[in-house]
């Protein structure tokens, strides 16, 4: 995606839709336009509007009020992991089934021997 589009779907305020999964959707709500960062998270209401976009939106009785940092911090954990895992690396994957736990019909992984 070049930097044009990236800076038309910012001027919208949504992230690009190109990953053909939620985990990698994710991590391209942080993106690189003309070699400068565009952060398409900047409030708790841009979260929970990204989140209906993949009809995962929690009701905001139930959003946590720190929704932003939460979404933030998880996000740079998957791209952490991510790095680490081409690097050759398992990385610590503790803190991922953390915020996977939270979620009943989320998957629990471990690391193979």
């Amino acid at each position: 995606m070049g930097g044009d589009q990236v800076q038309a779907l910012a001027s919208l305020g949504e992230a690009p839709m190109v990953g053909d999964h939620l985990a990698l959707d994710m991590l391209n709500t942080e993106a690189l336009s003309d070699g400068n960062p565009v952060d398409f998270w900047n409030s708790n209401q841009d979260v929970l509007t990204w989140l209906k976009r993949f009809a995962t939106d929690p009701s905001p009785k139930t959003a946590p009020a720190d929704l932003l940092a939460q979404g933030k911090a998880l996000r740079a954990l998957a791209r952490q992991l991510i790095i680490q895992h081409k690097d050759g690396d398992d990385g610590d994957i503790g803190e991922l089934n953390e915020y996977l736990h939270s979620y009943l019909s989320a998957p629990h992984f471990e690391t193979r021997c």
